[in-house]
C-alpha cells in the first residue's frame, strides 16, 4: 500500500476553485509523488467534482455547510462582521438599514455601528471574540470528516468564507498544521474580521497582506505573498486565433471587440439598460458600427438581461460550468478560464462595474473603463452602482488611474472611442496597477504556492 502525506484542500467558493483548481496548484500537486489530495467540497457540488478531478490520488468529500449555521455560528458571524473599520463594512450596514427600515432595524444598524466605532480597533476585543468564538464553534460537526481522511495539512482557501473558518477550528482541535489563504482583494476589507488565524498565510500582494496585519492581528511572518494563480494562464506568453475564437462566437474578426462584464443581479436591476444605451449608440451613430460588445454574465452573479434584445452588435456568453439550477451553482474549469482569457485577450477594451475582470486584463494591457450609474435610472446613492466604487478596495485600484470612470453615458461613450482611437492612454497607470496588484507577473504564482505547501509539509512530523 502506498504511502501519502494527505492534504486537504477546502473548495467551498468557485472563485477559489478557479484559483486553483485551474492553475499548476492542483495539476502539479496530482502529480506530486507521495502527496494525496482530499477536496472538500459543498455537497451538491460533489458529483461534479468526482467526475472532473477524481483520481487515485485525489479524494472528493462532499460537506453539508448547513451543518455549522448554529444560532452561535450566526450570532458570531454577525458580530465578526462589525469588527473591522472600513468604509465598505459602513456601506454594508447602511444597504441593510435601506432594506429594512423598521424599529427593528434602526435598533441593528445602531448597536452594529456602535461595535465598529469602540471595537473595531481593538487586537483585545478581537482575541476575546475569535476566543469565544472558537468556544462555541459547531467544528465537532467536521471532526469526522478530518479523522476519516487522516490530514498532515488542511489547506484553506478562503480565509473569510462561512464554512472555512469551522475547519481551522477542527483541524486545530486535532493538530493538524493550517495554511490559509485570501481568496480575492476585497476580503481583507469587506468580510469581516478574521475569525479564526491559520498558522501561516498565503496572499496576493503587499496590500492584502498589510490589511492582514492591520485589520486581523496576523502576524506579518506568518504571511507569504504570492501573486494571483488565476492568472498564471494570461502571464504565460497567452496566444489565441483570432479568426477561430470569432468563428466560434459568430464575430467579424475585423471589428473591434469590447467585453462589458455587467454588475449582476445582486448588485443591480439595470444592467439590461447599460445594453440598450450601447445599441442606442451604435444605431445613432454616436459609437462606430464596427464595434462588437461581448456581454458577460458572471458565473456566480448573472445580470438581468431578460428586457435586453440584443442585436448583430452583441454576443452574450456565460463564463462557466453550470451542473445544476440555481444562480451560484456553477464552476470554473480550466476550459472555463481558457475562454474567459481568450475574450480578454481578442478585447480591444474591458468595461465593467465593479468587478475584478479589469484586473484580469492587466497582464493583456487592455484600456478599462467602469461604469458608475444606472442606466437612464436616477438611484439614491445607497442604492446605485456608484457606491460599490467607494469600497476600500476598489478606491485603491481607482487611485492608481489605471481605469476611466463613466458617470454619465455621454462620458461612456466618449471613453470608449478615445481608447479605440489610441489604446496606449493611461499606459502607466495600468502599469502601475500591475505591479501593485497582481505582484509578479511570471507565471510562476501558481508554483509559488506549491512550493510552499510542499516546504510545509515536509515539516510536518507526524
Amino acid at each position: 500500500m502506498k504511502e501519502y502525506k494527505t492534504i486537504g484542500i477546502c473548495l467551498f467558493h468557485l472563485l477559489a476553485s478557479r484559483n486553483i483548481m485551474t492553475s499548476d496548484i492542483f495539476s502539479v500537486l496530482r502529480g506530486t509523488a507521495g502527496i494525496r489530495l482530499v477536496l472538500f467540497v459543498p455537497s451538491y457540488k460533489k458529483d461534479f467534482f468526482i467526475r472532473t478531478y477524481e483520481s487515485e490520488n485525489v479524494i472528493i468529500q462532499g460537506v453539508d455547510e448547513q451543518m455549522v449555521n448554529t444560532r452561535a455560528f450566526t450570532f458570531f458571524k454577525w458580530l465578526s462582521f462589525c469588527l473591522i473599520p472600513t468604509y465598505t463594512v459602513y456601506l454594508r450596514h447602511r444597504e441593510r438599514l435601506q432594506r429594512n427600515p423598521s424599529f427593528w432595524g434602526y435598533c441593528k444598524y445602531g448597536l452594529s455601528r456602535m461595535i465598529s466605532r469602540l471595537c473595531a480597533r481593538s487586537p483585545a476585543v478581537h482575541a476575546a471574540v475569535r476566543a469565544c468564538d472558537g468556544w462555541f464553534s459547531p467544528y465537532r460537526n467536521l471532526l469526522p470528516y478530518l479523522n476519516r481522511h487522516r490530514l498532515n495539512l488542511l489547506f484553506v482557501t478562503d480565509v473569510f468564507s462561512e464554512i472555512e473558518p469551522i475547519f481551522l477550528h477542527a483541524a486545530r482541535k486535532r493538530g493538524i498544521r493550517t495554511v490559509g489563504m485570501v481568496r480575492s482583494w476585497d476580503n481583507t476589507t469587506t468580510k469581516g474580521l478574521l475569525r479564526t488565524i491559520p498558522d501561516s498565510m498565503i496572499v496576493n500582494n503587499n496590500i492584502i497582506a498589510e490589511e492582514a496585519v492591520r485589520f486581523h492581528d496576523v502576524l506579518r511572518e506568518s504571511i507569504s505573498i504570492v501573486g494571483l494563480p488565476q492568472f498564471d494562464m494570461a502571464c504565460r506568453n497567452f496566444n489565441d486565433d483570432r479568426v477561430l475564437f470569432c468563428r466560434r462566437l459568430g464575430i467579424d474578426p475585423l471589428k473591434n471587440i469590447i467585453f462589458f462584464g455587467p454588475a449582476g443581479m445582486f448588485l443591480s436591476d439595470t444592467d439590461w439598460q447599460l445594453c440598450e444605451l450601447l445599441k442606442r449608440a451604435i444605431s445613432e451613430g454616436v459609437l462606430p458600427a464596427s464595434v462588437h460588445f461581448i456581454v458577460s454574465k458572471h458565473p456566480g452573479d448573472p445580470p438581468l438581461l431578460d428586457r435586453f434584445v440584443p442585436d448583430a452588435h452583441f454576443t452574450i456568453v456565460s463564463i462557466g460550468t453550470p451542473f445544476a439550477t440555481g444562480p451560484k451553482v456553477s464552476e470554473m474549469t480550466v476550459a472555463d478560464q481558457r475562454f474567459l482569457v481568450s475574450c480578454l485577450f481578442h478585447s480591444a477594451i474591458i468595461m465593467c462595474i465593479s468587478s475584478t475582470v479589469g484586473m484580469d486584463s492587466l497582464p493583456f494591457d487592455k484600456p478599462q473603463i467602469m461604469v458608475e450609474f444606472d442606466g437612464w435610472e436616477q438611484k439614491p446613492y445607497i442604492e446605485s452602482v456608484a457606491r460599490h466604487h467607494d469600497e476600500d478596495h476598489m478606491r485603491k485600484y481607482l487611485k492608481t488611474g489605471a481605469v476611466r470612470v463613466a458617470r454619465t453615458p455621454e462620458e461612456w461613450f466618449r471613453s470608449i472611442r478615445e481608447y479605440l482611437y489610441d489604446p496606449s492612454l493611461d499606459r502607466k497607470n495600468r502599469s502601475r496597477a500591475a505591479r501593485e496588484q497582481l505582484f509578479n507577473l511570471d507565471g510562476q504564482s501558481g508554483m509559488r504556492v506549491v512550493r510552499y505547501l510542499l516546504a510545509v509539509i515536509s515539516q510536518e512530523k507526524h
